[in-house]
């Protein structure tokens, strides 16, 4: 994804006759390539718009089977959905910010195999999905890896 923006963006800077400055470039140019204003609201308004799609394609293939509505269930969701929601926003941005700095090649990869790690860490600590203390150090041991890989990968940038 980062990719092909950053090809367009390149594009369009050869285009607007700023390829070798961008100080140069006109505003317009600019704020259209603004990583935490418009890349981060026009991602917000097609994460909305994708969810009311979804939410309406269930709600409209119960009326079609004469079925009930599906229940919101906010008394209990709404907790843990919006802090699931923040902090996935949060993490977007940061995500964001990251390949801005760091580049795609390095920032993605690393980016991914931190979000495995984490999601696994939630799983075997939280939802104790991994049985056995054997199994247990297994994991912690290529989690580790895993982590020790990111670190030579990040070096490469450097």
């Amino acid at each position: 994804m980062y990719g092909a923006v950053n090809l367009g963006r390149r594009a369009a800077m050869r285009a607007a006759g700023c390829a070798e400055d961008e100080s140069k470039c006109p505003p317009e140019f600019v704020e259209a390539f603004n990583d935490f204003g418009s890349w981060v609201a026009s991602f917000g308004v097609g994460a909305t718009l994708i969810t009311a799609v979804a939410l309406g394609a269930v709600c409209g293939q119960s009326v079609v089977r004469k079925q009930p509505l599906p229940q919101p269930h906010f008394r209990s969701l709404w907790l843990p959905g919006s802090a699931a929601g923040l902090l996935w926003s949060l993490g977007n941005v940061f995500q964001t910010a990251a390949v801005v700095r760091g580049g795609n090649a390095v920032m993605l990869p690393a980016n991914q195999a931190i979000q495995l790690v984490t999601s696994g860490a939630f799983g075997l600590l939280y939802y104790r999905e991994v049985a056995g203390t054997l199994r247990s150090l297994q994991w912690f041991f290529f989690a580790l890896w895993t982590l020790g890989a990111i670190l030579l990968l990040s070096q490469e940038k450097s």
